[in-house]
């Protein structure tokens, strides 16, 4: 004898109102159709055209105190370079910049980066200077006031004497330091990093002693801090090691850091590797273009950090599978999600996004949206940069495009509702359909065969961006439990 739940029906059919891909999660609507879940689309302000030069080499720094962005780029082809302030308008998404200065007299600086020292109230900005004998790596002290949106630097102050390349700066709330990391021209390409400490009183800066993180030749390097471990995590390309991507641990103790064993995630050509942190779930997201496997597309590895300086890593997720170039990955803490920002050179360069959400090991990314409907121009850090406002829970994404006459462009992208309520869930699509066509829903009890990634035992959650995750959304909506990596039974 049957039960009457054995008896129930586990899926039903309705209209599909667009197009419907097998194992999606579904809203019914009120006219009864049902539709794929849309949601967390970032709505884009107007693009402002802040330095009518040619421009490149930006750095984009956020300064929580003052609730505004710090931007530094070389105007012009041979500089100078100047900082100005930026300031985001939450009632329209625009925003508005500050009278630029020059950051060190008429310098033409590169490989500009910074960060927001949060015990100093103050941004470190460093980079290579190219009117001084030697091109030497330098750094100067932003203070910004917010009552005018000025800008002004301390002295600049040179931390290598060398060729400085391929600059990266990172915060450290635990030591309540700066640290500077750069590829060493003047010796080999190495691998190298300063500890600096800023002096708010006469907006002055001083550097511990050099460390080593890689004695073979470095590029592209890029660099987040880990909140949960207290450590920072290098990536770069290893270009005595066939060009591999790699990845470092470094710790901070007063004015020195240390390294551990450097650790290759991509064992190919890694071009343009990026690194953000995810609080929420304590995991690193690495970005990269992925030049050993053909059309060097974008990708991403969800990696877990160790206390001892290990990497746990994750399979390989292509989020652009055309040439991608400069993938931008910024961490939104109010969403727990990654908006990854670049240029897809297989569609004339336009500059677009991607937003990427960590369940476990993996990362699922959304379909990409276009900042920029032009030639996005360059390459690595030199033509596009992008921040997050936590004040305002908006991006700020600055960079080139052929369509203004290479101006500096800033362009302001914001996380938008999602169509999921806490009640119009239905359950996930068995099968794909086109538009208007007929589709069939699981519903509770019924079986999805066609996810994957799944951790059996354990609880999914919709999104709001019609993703499935361990962790409930706003609103918390259960999608169902996990009995293999490719099958859901469907809660509801």
């Amino acid at each position: 004898m049957k039960t009457l739940g054995n008896t129930l029906p586990r899926r039903f059919k309705a209209k599909a109102s667009g197009a419907i891909t097998a194992g999606k999660p579904l809203i019914v609507k009120a006219d009864g159709d049902v539709a794929q879940i849309s949601g967390n689309d970032l709505t884009q302000g107007s693009a402002n055209e802040f330095d009518t030069n040619n421009s490149s080499y930006y750095a984009v720094i956020y300064d929580s105190s003052n609730a505004r962005f710090v931007i530094v780029n070389r105007s012009g082809s041979s500089g100078p370079t100047k900082g100005r302030v930026a300031q985001i308008d939450g009632s329209d998404n625009s925003v508005s910049t500050g009278t630029a200065v020059n950051v060190r007299a008429s310098a033409d600086l590169a490989y500009n980066d910074g960060a927001y020292d949060a015990n100093a109230a103050r941004v470190l900005v460093a980079f290579m200077d190219n009117t001084v004998g030697g091109q030497k790596g330098g750094a100067a002290v932003a203070q910004v006031n917010a009552s005018d949106n000025s800008i002004s630097f301390g002295s600049t102050v040179y931390f290598e004497t060398g060729k400085s390349m391929y600059i990266a700066v990172t915060y450290d709330s635990n030591a309540q330091k700066c640290v500077v990391f750069f590829s060493d021209n003047g010796d080999s390409m190495k691998g190298k990093a300063r500890v600096a400490t800023i002096t708010p009183g006469d907006n002055s800066v001083s550097f511990g002693t050099v460390a080593t993180f890689e004695n073979g030749g470095t590029e592209d390097t890029n660099a987040a801090f880990n909140s949960s471990l207290n450590k920072h995590h290098i990536i770069y390309k290893d270009i005595d090691n066939s060009n591999y991507g790699t990845i470092v641990t470094g710790t901070v103790s007063g004015t020195s850091i240390t390294f551990n064993t450097p650790v290759v995630f991509n064992s190919g050509t890694t071009n343009e590797p990026h690194v953000g942190y995810d609080v929420a779930n304590d995991k690193l997201l690495l970005v990269f273009k992925d030049a050993s496997v053909g059309g060097s597309p974008g990708t991403a590895i969800v990696a877990t950090a160790s206390s001892g300086g290990g990497y746990t890593l994750g399979s390989k997720v292509v989020f652009e599978s055309g040439h991608t170039r400069t993938p931008n990955p910024v961490y939104n803490p109010d969403t727990g999600k990654f908006t990854v920002f670049y240029m897809d050179d297989a569609d004339s360069d336009k500059g677009k996004f991607v937003v990427g959400t960590i369940s476990g090991t993996s990362v699922t990314f959304g379909d990409p949206v276009i900042f920029n409907d032009a030639d996005t121009s360059g390459s690595a850090k030199l033509y596009l940069q992008a921040a997050y406002d936590t004040t305002l829970d908006r991006n700020l994404v600055v960079y080139t495009g052929e369509n203004n006459n290479y101006y500096g462009t800033a362009k302001v992208v914001r996380n938008e509702s999602t169509n999921l309520t806490s009640e119009n869930f239905i359950g996930l699509a068995e099968y794909a359909a086109a538009d208007t066509e007929t589709a069939t829903v699981l519903i509770k009890g019924g079986v999805s065969t066609t996810q994957s990634s799944l951790t059996p035992g354990q609880t999914y959650f919709v999104q709001g961006d019609g993703t499935l995750a361990l962790t409930a959304d706003d609103p918390s909506v259960t999608a169902g439990t996990a009995v293999t990596s490719t099958k859901l039974i469907v809660k509801g």
